[in-house]
């Protein structure tokens, strides 16, 4: 059963601290036709017998969209702003907010290596995918890519007149150093490494059922599986392997936009979605492993529409119906549980 605090501000991402028990950070900002606009970053420490204490809150005269726990240090926190500005602060100085990374587009999605512990990437509402170093002295990107224009798509003659499609999402890969994930528009998961200098991007993927992917997350314990919730809110799984078939596909797994996918830190086999529907699901994927042979050989046209799912089913776990939009959801490190 689900324990739950009431804060003033709309929530809209929450991370486990990876270092500390029970500590949740929570982005927030004021609710749709509120006024003065303001966010609060609130700290939250649960404590035994369900209870809930805010330890912390940072108030800020702009709104708070994501937040990222830094994974070399336990006090540090980096937020992306509704002015389009990423903010670090640290919990332990009375000034907690102590440096400024400037962009020009509004951020929808960003990382924290996990491997190095350095490096930070973002993804804009453009086309662009952004890096930073946690220790740069410039308070702009280092390097800034770009989504592919998927040519192939168009019968423009001039490919100028081609635009590059919005990220969607990235995450770093926690298999291999300097490489991440990103989704866009188009339909197209990329794969990406800062090592090849000359081309970054080097290989690209197109979504069945001629949809995108609003949010992706690559299996801890299989460097292969990667989850995807996707624009027509279904849920729609990968071997990296063989992307011309997809290991499971769940349509219909939300009624409406799928805010948030990732597999549990404790279990392979598990991955929990959430929506604007109100819901919050956690889906066995079991059936998706026994299948990957055929997974491995098989193929799909991307013109042939995948009408039955197949690869998985709703877990044990009772889909949880809450009173608001979930907009988050964060699986805790340190014990089996969930949180919205």
């Amino acid at each position: 059963m689900g324990v739950g605090i009431c804060v003033v501000n709309n929530p809209h991402s929450i991370k486990w601290c990876p270092f500390q028990e029970n500590l949740l950070a929570v982005a927030t900002s004021n609710r749709p036709g509120h006024s003065p606009i303001s966010g609060v970053i609130y700290l939250l420490s649960f404590q035994p017998k369900n209870d809930i204490e805010i330890e912390h809150q940072i108030q800020l005269n702009v709104g708070c969209d994501r937040i990222l726990w830094s994974h070399r240090n336990e006090n540090i926190l980096l937020s992306s702003c509704d002015d389009n500005v990423l903010r670090f602060f640290d919990r332990k100085n009375i000034d907690c907010m102590y440096r400024e990374w400037f962009d020009n587009q509004k951020i929808r999605s960003m990382d924290w290596d996990r491997i190095s512990l350095e490096w930070i990437i973002t993804g804009g509402s453009d086309s662009s995918i952004k890096l930073y170093h946690e220790n740069q002295d410039s308070n702009e990107a280092l390097q800034i890519l770009h989504t592919k224009k998927h040519e192939l798509q168009y019968t423009i003659q001039d490919e100028q007149d081609i635009a590059s499609p919005p990220v969607f999402d990235v995450q770093w890969n926690t298999h291999h150093p300097l490489q991440f994930l990103s989704s866009d528009r188009d339909g197209y998961i990329s794969l990406w490494d800062l090592k090849n200098h000359e081309e970054p991007c080097v290989s690209s993927f197109k979504i069945h059922n001629q949809t995108c992917a609003m949010k992706l997350d690559l299996n801890i314990y299989d460097e292969h599986s990667l989850a995807l919730g996707t624009f027509d809110h279904s849920l729609i799984t990968y071997d990296l392997r063989n992307t011309k078939i997809p290991k499971a596909f769940i349509q219909q797994a939300h009624y409406s936009l799928i805010t948030s996918t990732k597999w549990s830190p404790h279990t392979q086999h598990l991955v929990a979605t959430s929506s604007t529907d109100r819901t919050l699901r956690i889906w066995d994927m079991r059936e998706s492993n026994h299948n990957k042979e055929q997974t491995l050989e098989g193929e799909i046209a991307l013109d042939e529409e995948i009408s039955e799912s197949f690869g998985g089913t709703v877990s044990s776990f009772k889909s949880q119906k809450l009173e608001d939009w979930v907009n988050d959801i964060d699986w805790n490190y340190h014990e089996v549980g969930i949180q919205h």
